[in-house]
Formats: C-alpha cells, sequence, structure tokens
C-alpha cells in the first residue's frame, strides 16, 4: 500500500515537472504568425514570413533557402523575414522556403522553420500588356519580374514622373512594382 502511494506521488511529479517544461518552453519559443501558403500566390509576391516577436537585429537568421532557387534579396523588417524576388517566380510551381536559426530581440529561437506554397499564373491587365508606353519626357516598360520602370529623360522630372505614376494608377498597377530612373539622355 506504501508502495503505491509513492509510485503514485513520484507519477505526479513526473507529469508536474513535464507540464512545466513544455509551459516554459512555449513561452520561451518564436513562433511564425504568418507565411506564403496554399496555392495562387502572386509569381511577383515578396514572401513574407511574419514571427510573434521582433527579430534581432544583428544575427536575425542562419539561413534561408528558397526551392526552386531564385535571384532576390533577404530582408530583415521588425518582426518579418521577407525574400523580393529580382525576377518574377516560375508560375504554377511548387516552392518551399526553409528558414534556419531564427532569433528574436528577447532571446526567443526557432531552429527550423519551413513553409510550402505554389505559385499562380501572373495575370497581366490588359493596359500592362499595352506596354510599352511612352509619354512626353518619359517611357514606361514592363520588365520580366513583373514590376514597371519609368524612365524619366526631361525636365522637369517630378512633373513627369507623376504623369507616368498616374497613367500606371489609371491601369491599376500598385505603386510598389514601380520603379522611377531618371536620366538626362533620350532612348527614344
Amino acid at each position: 500500500m506504501k508502495t503505491k502511494k509513492i509510485i503514485i506521488i513520484n507519477a505526479v511529479l513526473v507529469v508536474a515537472v513535464i507540464v512545466s517544461l513544455v509551459i516554459n518552453s512555449a513561452a520561451n519559443s518564436l513562433r511564425v504568425v504568418s507565411s506564403p501558403n496554399g496555392s495562387g500566390v502572386s509569381p511577383t509576391a515578396i514572401l513574407k514570413i511574419a514571427f510573434s516577436n521582433e527579430l534581432d537585429s544583428q544575427s536575425p537568421y542562419q539561413r534561408f533557402i528558397l526551392r526552386p532557387q531564385a535571384e532576390g534579396a533577404v530582408q530583415v523588417k521588425g518582426d518579418s523575414i521577407e525574400f523580393r524576388p529580382l525576377f518574377r517566380l516560375v508560375g504554377n510551381t511548387d516552392y518551399k522556403i526553409i528558414v534556419e536559426g531564427v532569433r528574436s530581440a528577447s532571446g526567443k529561437y526557432i531552429e527550423r522553420s519551413a513553409h510550402s506554397f505554389k505559385t499562380g499564373s501572373l495575370k497581366l491587365s490588359s493596359f500592362e500588356q499595352s506596354l510599352p508606353i511612352s509619354g512626353d519626357g518619359f517611357s514606361i516598360e514592363l520588365l520580366e519580374t513583373g514590376h514597371v520602370s519609368v524612365l524619366i529623360f526631361s525636365s522637369p522630372t517630378g512633373e513627369k514622373e507623376a504623369a507616368a505614376r498616374k497613367i500606371l494608377s489609371d491601369g491599376g498597377v500598385a505603386d510598389e512594382r514601380i520603379t522611377v530612373e531618371k536620366t538626362s539622355s533620350s532612348r527614344y
């Protein structure tokens, strides 16, 4: 009888220790809040993985992998890691992002985080399909990345840029897809 009580007490203590470890582990872990997932992700999208805490500014992660590979830049912004493809991703393709050694500013850590998604096809509006176009002192063209380039080659550049941005806005092109370059020579 006494042995049963000791076994029960020991079992309760073991369960209490395990519960305590699980609670402490959850409190000290970094969680993924959002990431690209599912299908239909735009081939021109900025791929963003958001975490539950702001990331360490000095060493936010050890390794970022995108499969299949694509050229681009990885940036850390607050609680997120973003990948900006240099060129649009291949449409209707399965991708996987793996981030290793992610650390928050408060010391929370994820050893490895993997995310899968499938790109959709690039849908260009009839306006985007009509590019390139030329205006008075500027030209607008669609780049391979899906972004839109505005080349301004005459003064006043502020007015030319405003006119080009209005054309693009009226055509439904999001501002973050627009790159403006100013030059003193005309290409046309």
